[in-house]
């Protein structure tokens, strides 16, 4: 019988899972033996990360080392992936507060590509249980499932003149969403300082050319990224809920955020997903 493990809600609580090790290798030729790890940088529309790959106890000690390294971070998110028998991973999001994300769309994007060059199934586990089948579209891009986006209703921020914000939640990552008539000289900063860290910040506007305009200041990572993937997935279905596109209805959004372009697409019955291309190199290997 298989054993669960309870998930930490931050880094520090991983120490119980970690094992003391040696210098982290990024040479291993090959998936990691036990006592190693290695160590990819991704960009996933400008979005990027570092990933650790690994057996559980070799991963656990490798995020408690890098997030309490002391030193502000190249990359925006930490993703820990654990091998799990079925040759899968277990996909886990970190962020240089300390904390962890319950779900990362850019960052399961970036997963997908190091596994295809990896050659394994294009399958993520996360922590909630829940698995993502990832599958490549006709034109290379990397659709994540993300489910039906959920609607929680309206979330107060305190600020004066600050505009109605929704929550929703994106495969359990929560988004405060405010639909404006421009981006330009939006207060993000300010507006992400007040609803983190309940949720993560994202604005929304309509652009010409059939675009969704974003942006997001993520929680955790406390400040803007250039692009998040819940958050353009939070933003797509703000506009659609704005123009009364149902749950039934079929849709594509292309949402422009500073990284680039992301697409999201509604399939009735399944839910969003979110396509993008996604870059993944191993660090000196």
């Amino acid at each position: 019988m298989s054993q669960t493990i309870p998930f930490p809600e931050r880094v520090s609580d991983l120490s119980a899972q970690a094992r003391v090790i040696g210098p982290i290798d990024p040479h291993l030729a090959g998936l990691p033996h036990e006592g190693a790890v290695r160590l990819f940088k991704a960009d996933a529309t400008g979005n990027r990360f570092l990933i650790v790959l690994g057996h559980p106890a070799e991963v656990a000690a490798a995020v408690i080392r890098l997030v309490g390294c002391g030193q502000a971070w190249s990359f925006d998110s930490l993703l820990s992936l654990d091998l799990v028998p079925g040759g899968t991973v277990l996909m886990r999001v970190w962020e240089q507060d300390g904390s962890e994300s319950a779900m990362c769309g850019n960052g399961a994007r970036a997963v997908a590509r190091l596994l295809d060059m990896l050659g394994l199934p294009l399958r993520i586990a996360l922590k909630s249980g829940r698995a993502l089948d990832v599958v490549r579209t006709a034109d290379g891009l990397y659709s994540v499932p993300l489910g039906p986006v959920m609607d929680g209703g309206a979330f107060p921020v305190p600020q004066l003149g600050a505009p109605p914000f929704r929550l929703y939640q994106v495969c359990g990552e929560p988004h405060a969403v405010a639909l404006m008539p421009s981006l330009s000289g939006v207060p993000l900063e300010a507006w992400g300082r007040l609803t983190v860290p309940r949720a993560n910040c994202t604005v929304v506007s309509r652009s010409r050319g059939g675009e969704v305009a974003a942006r997001t200041f993520e929680r955790g990572v406390n400040r803007e990224t250039l692009s998040c993937g819940t958050g353009a997935t939070a933003a797509a279905q703000r506009l659609l809920d704005a123009v009364g596109v149902g749950p039934d209805d079929a849709a594509t959004i292309n949402v422009r955020m500073r990284g680039g372009l992301l697409r999201v697409r509604v399939v009735p019955g399944l839910g969003s997903y979110l396509e993008g291309s996604a870059e993944v190199w191993e660090l000196n290997h």
